[in-house]
């Protein structure tokens, strides 16, 4: 945690727009991975988030390390 504000590591939760900031992906892609299964969401209302956990597996599964995109 920097000061107040938690760091993607210390979250327990991404919006797509977060991950998206923070790896070379696109929205398309996310939300694609998302509508084929491949990675996991959950939604409240409106707003979907991806556990860390569900992410951490995501990338595990996708070949590109034991949990986080180097």
């Amino acid at each position: 945690m920097v000061g107040n504000v938690p760091t993607m590591t210390d979250k327990k939760a991404y919006s797509v727009p977060e991950l998206r900031q923070q790896y070379p992906l696109s929205v398309g892609f996310l939300r694609g991975e998302i509508r084929r299964g491949l990675l996991r969401v959950k939604r409240f209302g409106r707003r979907v988030v991806i556990l860390k956990e569900d992410w951490d597996s995501y990338v595990e599964k996708a070949g590109c390390g034991t949990g986080g995109v180097k």
